[in-house]
């Protein structure tokens, strides 16, 4: 896994090497482990230090993917600094399959 590009809300700051965090999608879960979390000053800076293929989907140049952070995060929200987590995939847990109806 690649790094994930967040802007610096507090919750954000709060995370840290070593913690666990658990993305959620519909009834899937998935348990990854942070292993470093960088900060920038801008969407810019954190593309010039990062591996941009690992940050954005696949085919995308580092220009759309400028754009579709600032797309997400407004110029407001990016003033409150960039953070790049970069995370692994961490062993799953009964919970983090697929729950059945």
């Amino acid at each position: 896994m690649g790094p994930s590009g967040r802007v610096g809300y507090p919750s954000m700051r709060r995370i840290s090497p070593g913690q666990v965090l658990v993305f959620e999608s519909g009834e899937t879960r998935c348990r990854t482990q942070v292993l470093k979390v960088a900060e920038y000053q801008t969407f810019a800076a954190m593309l010039d230090a990062e591996d941009n293929e690992a940050i954005g989907s696949e085919g995308m140049d580092r220009a759309e993917l400028l754009t579709a952070c600032r797309e997400i995060y407004p110029p407001a929200k990016e003033a409150l600094g960039v953070l790049a987590i970069h995370l692994q995939l961490a062993p799953a847990t009964e919970g983090d399959v697929a729950r059945q109806h």
